[in-house]
């Protein structure tokens, strides 16, 4: 029992007080050693812009090669993270890129300083499918943009260049331009800006010691000067659910503050401080939306991850300083970092890890000192496994005597505890767990002639649909597929997405065997699929 405690506890860390995971999703290779800066006397190799696509999407990594001519730029775009470990190699050379990043359907968006933005089908060699649109036939050049994704499209954001105003779309594929227009001081510069709102296009802009925020639906100007602020704030940053904004100053430190509180005295809080120390954090990116990931590169060859706790209402103090200070991830090659709803993607080198805060729902059964029902079901099965007879008394502290709704969170936990777990084997032992609790639902003892409880047939719909969704994601995980999700991840997609990046995959057998475990209706799964297969063959 204790060596499965251990397997599952193995990959935890603590970090101030605060236990995470880190996990190696799969390999990828690193191209950066084939390009080299033929500017540079040393050779040095040229550092891409790299992104990747949510819920485990594909990997692009962008290297800039220089033209004939001066002003001639091209560049070499790798995907990676496909199935069978499959690269794809395309070449863009239709201007200087500022933004690379990709759209909810896994097209990659490359925006130019020109005003335009490309939309790129990796997963076709025929170039027809590629877009070309121009934000606005009046727009100056661009100098800074970045996407927000909803479930309705990818939106986007650009700021011009001679910061006279904003640019956005809410919909990449159907753009209807929309402005906001600044009136800043010609010696004001905006140096780091955000999206904080995707519903009506709410920004957060910076310069100075100075947050503004405006919006699309709105002339009105919001600007609240934050205290203490001496240095440039170099990025703002919104969380996952957008409630959060932090905030990255040129001296490495980070601060974090509710969108709510925009406006507010003391909005946002002091989480880390370099110090004045060179080896400062030089980006920042969200953990889902309660942990902030810093960078700090040490050397070329060595970059440290800090994590910052991103619970808004916890100032720092002189332990958590420390903490984060000593507390580190390591990397020997330089890192990206890909924000998800449950965690983050850090690309480095050869290696794609996926980094969260551990689940309450896994913590709180595996925990030593957990008192959870949950934690009392995982080890009343794991002595019976090993026929102790500590079973019994586990299980009757979970079962009262008039009823078992002990027992019945217990299994509810265990089967959470399971969906929220990356390893397999895990995932077995806590489901094994959570089906030997429901057992024992099945009958109540005290009263045999009401032996069915209601909830009995709710938990195995549970039981049955958990079990066939964890299967499904084990599978999509495989060399073959490559798309490394989480439960949580599945759940946001959704199964029509998932099947649509099947399908752009060419993986249109398996698209089929997921409709039949999904039980999907033919018109939105098997009969979709087979046209799509005829058209593409």
């Amino acid at each position: 029992m204790n060596e499965q405690m251990a397997n599952a506890t193995a990959s935890w860390r603590v970090f101030d007080d605060i236990t995470y995971k880190k996990t190696e999703t799969s390999t990828i290779v690193d191209y950066s050693s084939k390009f080299r800066d033929l500017s540079s006397s040393t050779g040095t190799t040229v550092n891409p812009l790299v992104t990747m696509a949510p819920c485990g999407g594909p990997i692009a990594s962008v290297y800039k090669r220089s033209g004939t001519g001066s002003n001639d730029v091209k560049y070499t775009v790798i995907v990676q993270n496909l199935p069978k470990h499959n690269m794809k190699l395309r070449e863009f050379d239709r201007g200087v890129l500022i933004l690379v990043d990709w759209t909810i359907n896994e097209d990659l968006l490359l925006v130019t300083e020109d005003g335009k933005y490309h939309i790129m089908d990796i997963f076709h060699y025929n170039t027809s499918n590629d877009k070309s649109i121009t934000l606005s036939e009046s727009v100056s050049t661009i100098s800074s943009a970045c996407t927000f994704k909803t479930n309705s499209g990818t939106g986007l954001v650009a700021l011009r260049k001679n910061q006279d105003g904003f640019v956005a779309v809410k919909n990449v594929y159907l753009p209807i331009i929309q402005t906001i227009s600044l009136n800043l001081d010609p010696r004001s510069v905006i140096s780091a800006w955000c999206v904080i709102d995707h519903a009506d296009i709410t920004l957060a802009y910076a310069y100075e010691n100075i947050i503004v925020t405006c919006s699309t639906i709105s002339s009105r100007r919001d600007s609240q000067t934050i205290p203490g602020i001496t240095d440039t704030i170099v990025k703002l940053i919104s969380s996952s659910n957008y409630k959060s904004i932090a905030m990255l100053k040129d001296n490495g430190d980070v601060l974090i503050g509710l969108k709510e509180n925009l406006g507010q005295p003391q909005a946002f809080i002091l989480k880390y401080t370099s110090n004045n120390d060179k080896n400062k954090i030089t980006d920042i990116a969200w953990c889902g939306s309660d942990t902030v990931i810093g960078i700090r590169s040490s050397s070329k060859t060595w970059f440290d991850l800090l994590i910052i706790n991103g619970k808004h209402s916890q100032s720092m103090t002189e332990k958590s300083q420390q903490a984060i200070t000593n507390d580190t991830l390591c990397y020997t090659s330089p890192v990206w970092l890909s924000t998800e709803i449950d965690g983050v993607r850090i690309i480095s080198g050869q290696t794609l890890d996926f980094f969260q805060r551990l689940p309450d729902e896994v913590f709180n059964i595996f925990d030593l000192l957990s008192n959870s029902p949950g934690a009392k079901l995982y080890s009343a099965y794991m002595d019976y496994k090993y026929e102790n007879q500590m079973a019994e008394m586990l299980l009757n502290q979970l079962k009262s005597s008039r009823s078992t709704n002990g027992l019945e969170e217990a299994v509810k936990q265990c089967i959470a505890g399971a969906s929220n777990e990356q390893d397999p084997s895990i995932q077995k032992i806590l489901l094994k767990a959570a089906l030997f609790g429901r057992a024992f639902l099945s009958v109540n003892l005290n009263n045999p002639k009401n032996s069915i409880r209601p909830t009995v047939s709710l938990i195995n719909d549970l039981c049955t649909n958990v079990i066939r969704d964890l299967r499904l994601i084990n599978n999509l995980q495989h060399i073959n597929i490559s798309m490394p999700i989480t439960y949580k991840q599945f759940e946001l997609i959704g199964s029509h997405i998932l099947i649509d990046r099947l399908l752009r995959r060419n993986l249109h057998e398996f698209a089929t065997s997921i409709t039949k475990l999904l039980r999907m209706p033919p018109e939105e799964g098997e009969n979709r699929i087979l046209v799509q297969w005829a058209v593409q063959e």
